[in-house]
């Protein structure tokens, strides 16, 4: 294995390559601690937490204070001892909601649901529930819903990448116990 040029992954995804990281936790943090030292210590005030009730309260307080960079941008680009190797493994960078079309199989009607959900005349939707309320779509298309125990997010699937407005806008408003 060898870290590959500037040029390489061009030439690679050409010629059909998809191009992976694979790396240890360990590994990964290191790099963190050196490149994203931020990042980092919030990461690591988060194991204690683990499985365990705090977690979730843990997790909202750390993660509203977590800056918006890319594990790519700020670590993998950086680093000069992480590999690229050419491979295919079925990978898939879930980093919005339209995604999950492409992980989870839809319904006869190109819906994706998760929990307790009826679907009638409706289309091409998104729908995660985390509670146990029952979610009804009648005669939509193409919206996504998710719905968790404090907070319902309904938008068009086209808007899905407006979301970090949203979180911008919580946080002015003090709410980020919802994020």
């Amino acid at each position: 294995m060898r870290k590959y040029g500037r040029d390489d992954p061009e030439r690679l995804l050409q010629a059909g390559f998809e191009l992976q990281c694979i790396n240890r936790a360990d590994s990964m943090l290191a790099h963190m601690a050196r490149l994203m030292p931020a990042l980092h210590g919030q990461l690591l005030r988060l194991i204690p937490t683990i499985d365990t009730p705090a977690y979730p309260a843990a997790l909202a307080e750390v993660y509203g204070q977590m800056e918006s960079v890319s594990i790519d941008y700020g670590v993998m680009e950086k680093s000069d001892d992480i590999l690229t190797v050419p491979g295919s493994f079925g990978w898939d960078d879930v980093g919005s909601w339209n995604a999950l079309e492409r992980i989870r199989t839809p319904d006869e009607n190109g819906n994706v649901l998760a929990g307790d959900t009826l679907a009638i005349r409706a289309k091409g939707n998104i729908v995660m529930g985390e509670n146990s309320r029952l979610t009804v779509l009648l005669g939509i298309e193409d919206t996504v819903v998710v719905e968790q125990q404090d907070v319902t997010f309904i938008c068009a699937k086209n808007s899905t990448q407006d979301i970090r407005g949203i979180l911008s806008k919580l946080r002015q408003e003090g709410r980020d116990s919802l994020l």
